[in-house]
C-alpha cells in the first residue's frame, strides 16, 4: 500500500527537522519506492478493470501528464533529473495505455506547457503555470470533448 503524501507533515520546510515525520511512531512501517513502468500500467489496467466492471457501459478516459514539476525528491537523485524521469516515465505509461484502449484519449497538457514560451505560460516561480496557460489548456480540452 502506498502513502500519497510525503512522510514529513511539512515537506517544503526550510528546517527540515522541525517537521514530524510519520516514521517516528512506527519507523519500520513505511519503505521508499519508486514505481516503475509495468507497476504504472498495471495500476491504470486496475482502474480500467474497476470501470469496466462498474462504470457506465460508455466510459471514456482521458489521461494526461501534469505540466508541474517536482519540488522535492526522496531518492537519490537531484530533483531536476527526479522530475525529467517522473514526466517521462508517466509520459510514456499514458501514451501506451491510451493506445491500448479505444476509449482512452492522451491529453497533451505537459506538451502544451513544456512546448510553450517560458514567460507566458510560467508564473516566475516557473512551478505554477499562468492562468492564461491554464485558461487555453481548458478551452482546448472542452473543443475535443465537450463541446
Amino acid at each position: 500500500m502506498f502513502v500519497n503524501c510525503t512522510p514529513l507533515a511539512v515537506a517544503y520546510t526550510l528546517k527540515p527537522n522541525a517537521a514530524p515525520s510519520l516514521f517516528t511512531p512506527e519507523p519500520n512501517r513505511y519503505e521508499f519506492h519508486l514505481t516503475n513502468f509495468a507497476e504504472n500500467w498495471a495500476n491504470l489496467e486496475a482502474i480500467y478493470a474497476l470501470l469496466s466492471r462498474y462504470g457506465h457501459p460508455d466510459f471514456h478516459i482521458v489521461v494526461t501528464v501534469s505540466p508541474v514539476p517536482l519540488m522535492n525528491t526522496f531518492s537519490t537523485m537531484d530533483i531536476v533529473v527526479a522530475n525529467t524521469w517522473a514526466k517521462s516515465l508517466l509520459r510514456a505509461v499514458a501514451q501506451e495505455w491510451a493506445g491500448a484502449h479505444p476509449n482512452v484519449d492522451y491529453f497533451p497538457s505537459y506538451e502544451i506547457v513544456q512546448n510553450s514560451d517560458r514567460a507566458a505560460v510560467w508564473e516566475p516561480d516557473l512551478r505554477h503555470v499562468r492562468s492564461a496557460g491554464i485558461q487555453h489548456i481548458m478551452e482546448l480540452f472542452l473543443q475535443k470533448y465537450l463541446e
